[in-house]
């Protein structure tokens, strides 16, 4: 829970202090359930945060074959993978992604993000189908451009 709370308020306040903590929460958690999806996806998004996409890889390969039915991971993974040059692999996985992410419903929202109000787990599925459909499109136009640029960098 430490790691999430400094996630969120680095995330929300860039400060680095944080960003640190986060990091260091995740990888202490990570000591006792080094195959947990979730603790590896979140420590994923602090790298993101970060703009450390190299590192996001290597905490996510552990779980990797794992968690090739995971919407959640292949996001944060094609991410990792479009920042690093990896864009035709992005698209592939973001793709998959989308389609899984067709059948995630309010109750699979819940057990992923169990405190967030009930209210909101409906609108959290429809922002996640957003976001992934978003994704993969800036990774299709990436693709195309064939480059790995500043200006196409998310």
């Amino acid at each position: 829970m430490y790691a999430l709370v400094y996630g969120f308020r680095a995330d929300a306040l860039s400060q680095q202090s944080d960003f640190d903590l986060a990091e260091q929460y995740f990888l202490k958690f990570l000591e006792y359930e080094p195959t947990s999806p979730w603790g590896r996806i979140n420590l994923a998004w602090v790298y993101f945060s970060q703009r450390m996409f190299e590192d996001m890889l290597v905490a996510l390969d552990p779980v990797y074959d794992q968690e090739q039915d995971n919407p959640w991971f292949l996001n944060m993974y094609s991410l990792a993978l479009m920042n690093t040059g990896e864009v035709d692999e992005a698209v592939s996985k973001l793709t998959r992604a989308v389609e899984l992410s067709a059948a995630v419903t309010p109750d699979d929202w819940s057990q992923v993000y169990p405190g967030n109000n009930p209210t909101d787990w409906q609108a959290g599925v429809v922002e996640f189908n957003e976001a992934l459909r978003l994704n993969l499109a800036l990774a299709i136009k990436k693709d195309r451009v064939n480059g790995d640029n500043e200006e196409t960098r998310i």
